[in-house]
């Protein structure tokens, strides 16, 4: 079939590479997953916004190739990242799940998986997660909440930059002043 021949021959970096074999008279695949690091050893490490961004890429390079996106396999057992912490997804045509279903139910694996320590992270599923349940977006609305959430953070960081800024400033001019009526 089309996605045999594709999953055989691809060049995509995002998806593992794959084999079939023949035993005892039925197909296997057999998935290259030994020089990736799986994902379940990471997923408490990364930057959840920017790992979700990278996997909307995965998602529009496998629709690019005709292949449906109800095949790949998303958990974290069948999940992988290469060296720049991009992913890199097992694709099963006989595997069929809708994708939006299948990024929920990610979604709240992870959430199992990530320390509740870190609110920040936290927060980000939380939210991500309700807003593909409420909103049920296409993939340009999950970028653009995905690009607004990182202009939104990146507000933030600028902000508390800019008031301990202020802070150093007006620390410095208060020294200096206290300074000038010493003499």
């Amino acid at each position: 079939t089309y996605e045999k021949n594709i999953l055989y021959n691809h060049t995509l970096p995002s998806l593992l590479p794959c084999e079939f074999r023949i035993e005892d008279g039925e197909e296997y695949y057999y998935y290259e997953t030994g020089i990736y690091t799986k994902l379940k050893d990471r997923i408490s490490m990364l930057e959840p916004k920017l790992f979700f961004a990278y996997l909307l890429e995965v998602f529009e390079q496998v629709a690019s190739y005709l292949l449906e996106l109800d095949h790949l396999k998303l958990d974290l057992e069948s999940m992988f990242l290469d060296k720049e912490n991009r992913p890199v997804l097992c694709y099963l045509p006989e595997y069929e799940k809708k994708i939006d279903e299948q990024l929920r139910d990610f979604i709240e694996e992870c959430i199992e998986y990530i320390s509740g320590d870190d609110k920040k992270r936290v927060r980000f599923y939380y939210e991500f997660h309700s807003f593909l349940i409420k909103e049920k977006p296409n993939m340009e609305q999950m970028k653009d909440y995905l690009e607004v959430r990182s202009e939104k953070m990146n507000g933030e960081i600028l902000r508390r930059k800019n008031k301990k800024r202020r802070i150093k400033i007006s620390t410095k001019y208060a020294g200096e002043s206290i300074g000038s009526y010493k003499r």
